[in-house]
């Protein structure tokens, strides 16, 4: 009881160091010049005119409705206001359409003034620590280009831990839902690559981690996950890196006792609440005390909003069956999905012929009823997530599908397991 509570402690604590340290990069990076970054931006004007809002990359649909956002984010520039308070409160300029995409269009292709000026203190806009520092450098095309080849690096990485030990150490159900999640939109789409990269460098720590037999410390990873989770996403799958990275963890652990990985599976799960609602709250209470406004206050209140049932632009009304309906046919739309489908098909076809023809292979999977049952249980997590934001997760379906990637990802490593099972009784025949 004493550790829980010592852990406990020491994990709000770094929560709170990271209030102060989010704060502090967001004012550096808003100490920058924006000269040379607007002269990068309208050099991307020609992406948003070409592909307008939602563009559609092997089937799946880009936001650039969001990446639009956080440019103009990125470049907003206002002398009147103080470097602290465009930290805090990250404004964005707007022409009469008040739409970030024919905004920027109508400034720099059009020549429309800017007369709207909006902004989001209740969000971190972490991804902005990154964004204002590359488009020094940078256009919209090239920061593309980066984000490609630092997703691939990480990819790479993984697939290079998973092989070191062995063909039978790759996690193909893993390889196949981050194929599902489709790795070229999250390097085309600013908006989606922030959950992505948590998903990937989460899972490089989570299995050095497990190579150095140091499960322990999964719930500082959980943690850290949640945190970096509150600070770069922009609300657009928070769960999925959550849910898959906690099933590659309960597949790579070595627990035979149910009790303690329950246990285990609990404390990870709290973590990395603790760490994305206690980042959710420091914004909002920062927020509130550098503003002099109740930014608490209009925060719990949007939340409200996005876990209603109700559209407030055409008062719509949402149930559950319908949100989940929504998302399950969009995932089910993409071909890419299929895809992946017969490829496992195939691998399990290959391991069944594997397994019975040489009676002997070093599966290293915890393949156990127990690991089996909580993984399923994981899998629960999308759909309690639509239960919770049905206002969001309808209105935003062609993004909040990828929730359903944890089910997917559940749904593989258990046949998988269940194909080890087979194998196994061949061998021992």
């Amino acid at each position: 009881m004493r550790i829980h509570i010592k852990s406990t402690i020491i994990a709000i604590f770094i929560v709170l160091a990271f209030w102060v340290i989010g704060l502090l990069l967001m004012i550096a990076v808003f100490s920058l010049p924006t000269t040379r970054m607007e002269k990068h931006l309208k050099k991307s004007v020609y992406i948003f005119e070409n592909e307008g809002t939602r563009p559609r990359v092997l089937g799946y649909k880009l936001d650039n409705f969001t990446d639009a956002l956080e440019l103009s984010e990125a470049v907003y520039n206002d002398e009147e206001s103080s470097t602290v308070e465009k930290a805090v409160r990250v404004y964005r300029s707007d022409t009469a359409s008040g739409h970030p995409v024919e905004s920027i269009i109508n400034h720099y292709v059009n020549g429309e003034d800017y007369t709207l000026t909006t902004s989001y203190a209740r969000y971190w806009h972490w991804y902005l620590v990154f964004l204002k520092p590359l488009l020094l450098f940078c256009n919209f095309s090239e920061i593309r280009i980066v984000n490609c080849i630092l997703q691939t690096i990480l990819l790479t990485c993984i697939v290079f831990i998973m092989c070191r030990n062995g063909l039978m150490n790759v996690d193909v159900p893993y390889l196949l839902t981050v194929l599902i999640l489709n790795p070229v939109s999250c390097a085309f789409s600013m908006q989606f690559s922030s959950c992505y990269y948590i998903l990937l460098i989460g899972t490089i720590a989570l299995l050095v981690m497990h190579e150095h037999n140091r499960n322990d410390y999964s719930k500082w990873v959980f943690l850290l996950v949640g945190i970096a989770t509150a600070y770069f996403d922009l609300l657009t799958y928070p769960v999925m890196p959550f849910g898959i990275l906690l099933i590659l963890w309960v597949r790579n652990s070595s627990y035979d006792n149910s009790k303690t990985l329950y246990k285990s599976t609990l404390i990870n799960s709290a973590s990395w609440i603790l760490g994305y609602a206690g980042m959710w709250i420091g914004k909002w209470i920062i927020g509130s005390l550098l503003l002099g406004e109740n930014v608490v206050a209009e925060a719990v209140s949007v939340a409200m909003q996005r876990m209603g049932d109700t559209n407030i632009a055409n008062g719509d009304t949402f149930t559950v069956s319908d949100t989940i309906s929504k998302n399950v046919k969009e995932l089910l739309s993409y071909d890419i999905l299929k895809l992946s489908l017969m490829i496992f098909g195939v691998y399990v076809l290959v391991f069944l012929i594997y397994g019975f023809k040489k009676k002997q292979y070093n599966y290293r999977f915890n393949n156990s009823l127990i690991n089996n049952i909580v993984i399923l249980a994981i899998a629960l997590l999308p759909f309690v997530w639509y239960c919770c934001t049905r206002n969001h997760s309808s209105i935003h379906f062609w993004m909040a599908n990828k929730e359903l990637l944890i089910a997917v990802y559940a749904l593989l490593a258990i046949l998988q397991n269940i194909v080890d099972c087979t194998c196994k009784s061949a061998c021992k025949g």
